[in-house]
C-alpha cells in the first residue's frame, strides 16, 4: 500500500480497531458479519485492517488510486489468475520461497495459492525488464518521461511568480520504466488479455513501485527543484504484494466519488469510521499523479493526448479532473459532517481528529483546542445519545522526508452512538451543547 500519504492511519490501526470492536464485534451474535464504513479510505490501511479483523467493509474515497487499490485488495478475495500465455516463466519461484514466513504471506503455505502467486511474480519480473521494442508500436507512449522528468519535451514549466525550470518527479530512467510498465498493462487491459482483478492488482503494484522512486517530499504538489532525493535514484522495482488480507473473505465494496453523494448508494452500516480532511489541502491536487496512473489504462488515446496537452503549474496537473472537497472549508466542515452522518445513518460513529494545524487555528500554530471543542459539542449534540466518548492516542507525526525529527503528537478518537429518534433533516448548525465532559478533560 502507499505509505507516503498525509494522514495515513497505519500507526493508529490498533486503537481504531479497539474502539470499533467496542461498538460492534465483527460477528454479531453469530448471525452475520457486522459492516463498517470507511468513507475517507485513502491508502485503504483502515479498510484492510477491518477486513482482516472479520468485518464486512464498505469503503469510499474521491481518489481514483484509492478505488484501484480498494478493488485489488479489499473487494477481491482471491489471487487473480495469470493467463498461461501472458509472460514466460521467470524467477517467481525463487522470489516466492524467500517470502515464506514473512507477515502477509501465510498463504504461500498453500500449494495451489503459491503456484498462482508465482505466476504473478513472473509478470512483475517481465514488466521490470521489458523494453519498448518488444511492445506493439501503436501502444508505445512516453507521457511520464516527457512530462515529469527533466529530459522530457513537455516538462518545462513557469510558475505564477515567474520561476522556470523542468519537472523532475522522477529520474529519466525511472520515467522511462514507468512508461513501459504503464503501456504494457494498458495494452493487456484494452485488448482483454487480463481480467479486471489482475488489472487492478498490477496497477496497484505499479503505484507502490512509483511511490518508492518519486522525487517528492510526500505529496505530488511539488518536487525538489535542484536535487534528487536519494530514494528516487533507485531503479523502479515491483514489490511482491502481501495477499493474506485479500484472502480474508467477506463481502466488501469500494465507491469512488464525493462521499456526500456516494453514501446515498451504500448499504446499511453498523459503524461509520471517518477521517475527513481538517485543512485546506485538496488531496486530488496533492496526489494527482497516482490518480492519473490509476486512470491511465482506462483512458482512450485521444483522452491521453488531451490530458497531457493541457497540464498546468510546476507540478504538471490537468485541472479538468480536479475536485474541491467542501470538507476542506472551515465554514462547511461541521455542516457537511452532519449531512454525511445523517445520510449514512449508522448505529455508531468513530471519528479521527488531529488537533494540529487545521481549520481552526489558521494553520499558523499547533493545537489551540478550538476544533476539539467544536467536535466535542457536535458529539454531545442531539444527533447522538448521551455518553459519547473521547480517547486521546499518542502517535508519531508524519514526516515525509529526511532532515526533520518526528514528534510525538496526540490524535483523538470520538465515539458516539446515534439517537435513532433524531430526525435526518436536522440542520447540523443547530447541534450545540456545552461539551463539558470533553473540554474539561482535554482542553489545553
Amino acid at each position: 500500500m502507499l505509505t507516503r500519504y498525509l494522514g495515513n492511519k497505519t500507526t493508529l490501526i490498533e486503537p481504531i480497531l479497539e474502539e470499533i470492536q467496542r461498538c460492534v464485534p465483527p460477528n454479531t451474535s453469530g448471525v452475520r458479519r457486522a459492516r463498517v464504513g470507511d468513507l475517507f479510505a485513502g491508502t485503504m490501511s483502515v479498510s484492510l485492517a477491518l477486513k482482516r479483523a472479520g468485518y464486512n467493509v464498505v469503503a469510499g474515497d474521491v481518489q481514483a488510486f484509492s478505488g484501484i487499490v480498494g478493488e485489488a485488495f479489499l473487494v477481491a478475495t482471491s489471487i487473480p489468475a495469470v493467463p498461461s500465455n501472458l509472460v514466460p516463466p521467470g524467477g517467481g519461484s525463487v522470489a516466492s520461497r524467500a517470502l515464506l514466513g514473512v507477515p502477509g504471506f501465510r498463504f504461500l503455505n498453500d500449494r495451489k495459492l503459491a503456484s498462482d502467486y508465482v505466476r504473478l511474480l513472473d509478470v512483475f519480473e517481465h514488466l521490470e525488464g521489458l523494453e519498448p521494442s518488444r511492445q506493439p508500436e501503436d501502444w508505445r507512449r512516453s507521457h511520464v518521461f516527457d512530462t515529469y522528468t527533466e529530459g522530457g519535451r513537455n516538462s518545462a514549466f513557469r510558475t505564477s511568480r515567474g520561476a522556470t525550470g523542468r519537472r523532475r518527479f522522477f529520474t529519466p530512467e525511472n520515467g522511462h520504466r514507468i512508461d513501459v510498465a504503464l503501456n504494457q498493462i494498458r495494452y493487456w487491459w484494452k485488448t482483454k488479455a487480463i481480467s479486471r482483478d489482475l488489472y487492478t492488482l498490477l496497477v496497484s503494484a505499479l503505484l507502490r513501485a512509483v511511490e518508492k522512486v518519486s522525487n517528492t517530499q510526500g505529496t505530488y504538489h511539488d518536487f525538489p527543484r535542484d536535487a534528487y532525493d536519494a530514494r528516487s535514484l533507485k531503479p523502479l522495482r515491483f514489490q511482491p504484494p502481501p495477499m493474506d488480507d485479500v484472502l480474508c473473505g467477506g463481502q466488501h465494496s469500494m465507491h469512488v466519488g464525493d462521499s456526500l453523494e456516494t453514501v446515498r448508494n451504500m448499504p446499511e452500516m453498523d459503524v461509520l469510521y471517518l477521517d475527513p480532511p481538517y485543512n485546506f489541502r485538496q488531496y486530488t491536487s496533492y496526489y494527482f499523479l497516482p490518480n492519473l496512473l490509476a486512470r491511465y489504462g482506462d483512458m482512450s488515446d485521444d483522452e491521453l493526448e488531451a490530458w497531457f496537452a493541457d497540464v498546468e503549474f510546476a507540478r504538471g496537473q490537468n485541472m479538468v479532473d480536479d475536485f474541491s472537497s467542501t470538507f476542506c472549508r472551515k465554514n462547511r466542515f461541521l455542516d457537511d459532517l452532519g449531512v454525511l452522518i445523517d445520510r449514512a445513518s449508522p448505529r455508531w460513529v468513530v471519528l479521527s481528529y488531529f488537533d494540529g494545524r487545521n481549520h481552526w487555528n489558521d494553520f499558523k500554530k499547533d493545537a489551540n483546542g478550538i476544533g476539539l471543542r467544536l467536535l466535542s459539542e457536535f458529539f454531545e449534540g442531539d444527533r447522538f445519545r448521551p455518553g459519547a466518548q473521547l480517547r486521546p492516542v499518542k502517535r508519531t507525526n508524519y514526516q515525509s522526508y529526511g532532515g526533520y525529527t518526528a514528534r510525538q503528537i496526540t490524535e483523538f478518537l470520538f465515539v458516539g452512538e446515534l439517537d435513532r429518534c433524531h430526525s435526518s433533516q436536522t440542520d447540523s448548525n443547530s447541534v450545540v451543547s456545552s461539551g463539558a465532559a470533553f473540554s474539561a478533560a482535554f482542553s489545553p
